[in-house]
């Protein structure tokens, strides 16, 4: 039964912010009040709309109606990287409304490639480079608490201690 909320709860994120253009900082909220009062009609009208995906819009996946859901232990947090590492952000949490409003600003989207350019010895500041059609945006700098809301797949890791 868990497992089935949490599905309707990723569905109808996803739908809204899909279908209907809510922002994404606003659609786990507005998910909540759905998730229990969703048939599994509507449950499998949604999901033919939406073609079967397997991410809500912050990344999380969503559980199979048999109740499987994708291995995340593939995924990296913030301590495990090291500068020069090329990374793709595969989820985002979706608890501070706050956060992901700051990582829309920054075009910071699960599916956007990233590379670590620097982390500061002193305080944890990352600097990263996201690998965006849109030119001419700054290197976000951020702390520790955006980054550890932040899981990552590692595409290429170089040597420890380059500096880009």
């Amino acid at each position: 039964m868990a497992l089935e909320a949490i599905r309707h709860h990723r569905q109808v994120e996803l739908y809204l912010a899909e279908a209907l253009n809510v922002p994404w900082d606003k659609v786990h909220d507005e998910a909540g009040k759905w998730e229990h009062v969703l048939s599994e009609d509507l449950e499998d009208r949604i999901d033919g709309i939406l073609g079967h995906l397997t991410a809500d819009p912050h990344g999380a996946p969503i559980p199979t109606r048999d109740g499987t859901i994708d291995d995340r232990s593939v995924f990296y947090q913030r301590s495990e990287l090291i500068v020069g590492t090329s990374a793709t952000i595969t989820e985002v949490s979706d608890e501070d409304a706050d956060l992901l409003r700051y990582l829309g600003e920054l075009k910071l989207y699960p599916k956007t490639e990233i590379e670590m350019v620097s982390i500061s010895p002193i305080d944890g500041l990352m600097t990263i480079r996201p690998y965006l059609k849109v030119r001419n945006l700054d290197n976000p700098v951020i702390g520790e608490k955006v980054s550890n809301c932040i899981s990552v797949t590692i595409l290429q890791q170089d040597k420890p201690g380059k500096e880009s």
